[in-house]
């Protein structure tokens, strides 16, 4: 019976640990669609000192009974200063740009995930992508020049907007020359940590009492912005250990 309840302990343990370290994160702008045209840019900054992987992007999208859906990344952030796009086209396998989804949607004037939870772009630690997302209709909001950059925070990992970043313009599929600037993603993205250092995550600690007790205490830093401490207690008949 002690074998069986060490086992039993050993997999919550696991399974704990697991949980802390894949633990999805969302960040939204704050953006407001008023314009639109078939693409928006905007870069995601990883802060972190461990790699995230993006799971999933989301936009707002008008009303589209076949709305087809382009996101691509490139790991060159988006700076093209002024009022004109300097880093070439946007398109799949052009100018370091990598696909990372691409099918046929129905949208419904709304904010829409694009992927169901499928996208594969990693970021390593401190380093910045350029994100498009492309489609037949793609709406935004038009930003204010000389405004700045808008930061969107969440655990380490930032959306970034505004001068130099935002761009409006033709469909990527396959290719096309960002022209409406400055221009504001209405939506965001999910990601979760691939990897953390040794010191984010702490292993739980199984305390036995006899003759029936068990008393879990983990204490964790979840992606090295928040804390908690959760102990889990369990009697279990008939089990001595």
């Amino acid at each position: 019976m002690k074998k069986n309840l060490h086992l039993f302990v050993s997999m919550l343990i696991i399974g704990i640990i697991s949980s802390v370290n894949l633990i999805a994160q969302t960040i939204n702008t704050t953006h407001t669609q008023n314009n639109g045209a078939s693409m928006i840019t905007f870069n995601v900054r990883n802060n972190n000192s461990y790699s995230i992987k993006i799971t999933e992007v989301s936009c707002f999208f008008p009303t589209s009974a076949a709305n087809s859906i382009q996101v691509l990344y490139n790991p060159t952030a988006i700076a093209s200063s002024g009022a004109t796009w300097s880093q070439g086209p946007i398109g799949a396998g052009i100018g370091g740009w990598i696909s990372a989804f691409s099918g046929t949607l129905t949208t419904s004037a709304a904010v829409q995930a694009i992927s169901g939870g499928t996208l594969s772009i990693v970021i390593p630690p401190n380093s910045t992508f350029g994100i498009c997302v492309g489609g037949t209709s793609v709406s935004y909001m038009t930003l204010t020049a000389g405004a700045g950059v808008n930061t969107f925070t969440t655990s380490g990992v930032s959306i970034l907007t505004g001068d130099n970043i935002s761009w409006g313009g033709g469909n990527p599929n396959p290719s096309a020359t960002p022209v409406n600037y400055p221009r504001g993603l209405h939506g965001g993205i999910t990601f979760i940590p691939t990897s953390t250092s040794s010191s984010t995550t702490q292993p739980p600690i199984a305390n036995f009492y006899a003759p029936d007790t068990v008393w879990i205490n983990s204490p964790a830093v979840l992606i090295n912005t928040s804390s908690f401490q959760s102990r889990v207690f369990w009697n279990l008949p008939n089990e001595n250990p």
